[in-house]
């Protein structure tokens, strides 16, 4: 039993405390009642207790083994954060066809636009929102896809939205984009969205069926993510080899690897695009990716930032000159870098606009 876990019943029930003193404080009218509106949890009411607990958590286990240490990081590492849908979001989302896949025995809610008459349209493209985002990120760039006819997939991803589960690795998620591939696919282009990017990519390595590859403010590299969320963390570097190990254990495939030697394997045509001011993914990034790639073009924005790259016309312009370049190649089948197994289940625009920087073809 860790201190976080000790003091956590502790937590909650001060957080009950100051909720019901709130309460007291709006029927007296000292306060407005939208205050009652908020849903206060330890993890936000008390963020820098939380914090020290976690911290000392893992310095004691730092002291025992660095392996559990490594272990009880990964699964901070792994955890998302709940972000619930707004009305206007469901009044949106109520327009595409709503399903659920089995992964892992918990759903995985997939948002599905056909558009008509066809009920299997000949173009269908898949958006893959990043780490601790939903499928309704792409709500502007879905509308200029179905104004073109293409057919969308848009999931939650697991642990994320609307899908079950608190925890998952990109690994994981990899492998729940094949999965969709194999039910939705195969698509004319994978979208991905900062570490979606990552995901998306190493689907490709393991076979996903796709034409071509969008990148959005995606990183480089996932251990790169791995030593960056332990300096943000202000915790040790010297725990970055063991967490990395356990995934390579746990997966076959070491985390070092999930960049630039995976892009250099995937012969499909690659757009990256990404903007000068994004202050959470480095833009110089988008460069790198661009030459470990066979066949790709690379499109920097300014002003934009991380989230906004979503919302750019330009980039939704850039994005659908990109899937109808027939100029872009052939694709061809090439056999999958790391051979995957999935588990059996129960059944604001730019005002400096756009400017394309560098293009490489085979």
């Amino acid at each position: 039993m860790l201190l976080y876990s000790l003091c956590y019943p502790l937590m909650w029930l001060a957080t009950l405390v100051q909720y019901n003193y709130y309460r007291v404080l709006v029927k007296l009218g000292r306060r407005p009642s939208l205050l009652l509106k908020v849903r206060i949890k330890p993890e936000t009411h008390y963020i820098r207790l939380c914090r020290a607990l976690r911290l000392a958590d893992l310095w004691l286990l730092e002291r025992c083994s660095l392996h559990l240490a490594a272990r009880y990081l990964l699964h901070l590492f792994e955890t998302t954060r709940y972000i619930s849908y707004k009305q206007m979001d469901h009044e949106y989302l109520a327009g595409f066809r709503q399903e659920t896949v089995c992964f892992q025995h918990q759903n995985v809610y997939v948002f599905r636009w056909v558009p008509p008459p066809a009920d299997t349209p000949a173009k269908t493209v898949l958006l893959v929102h990043g780490w601790e985002g939903r499928g309704i990120m792409f709500r502007p760039l879905c509308e200029a896809l179905k104004a073109q006819g293409y057919g969308v997939v848009m999931p939650d991803l697991l642990a994320h939205g609307l899908s079950e589960g608190k925890r998952v690795s990109n690994y994981e998620l990899a492998s729940l984009i094949i999965r969709l591939g194999q039910r939705y696919g195969p698509f004319c282009a994978v979208v991905g969205h900062s570490s979606g990017g990552l995901v998306c990519s190493l689907a490709l390595a393991q076979g996903l069926a796709a034409e071509r590859l969008v990148l959005l403010a995606s990183p480089d590299n996932f251990g790169k993510m791995i030593d960056r969320f332990l300096a943000g963390a202000s915790v040790s570097a010297s725990l970055a080899a063991p967490m990395k190990a356990i995934y390579a254990q746990r997966f076959g495939f070491h985390p070092d690897q999930v960049g630039e030697a995976l892009y250099r394997t995937l012969d499909c045509p690659a757009l990256i695009c990404h903007d000068w001011q994004d202050v959470r993914v480095r833009p110089e990034v988008a460069d790198e990716i661009h030459q470990a790639f066979a066949r790709s073009d690379v499109f920097y924005t300014r002003g934009l930032g991380h989230l906004g790259i979503l919302r750019s016309p330009q980039v939704h312009q850039r994005i659908l000159s990109f899937l109808s370049d027939a100029g872009a190649g052939t694709e061809r089948q090439i056999p999958p870098l790391i051979q995957h197994s999935i588990m059996a289940d129960g059944a604001e625009p730019s005002r400096y606009g756009p400017m394309s920087v560098a293009s490489k073809r085979a």
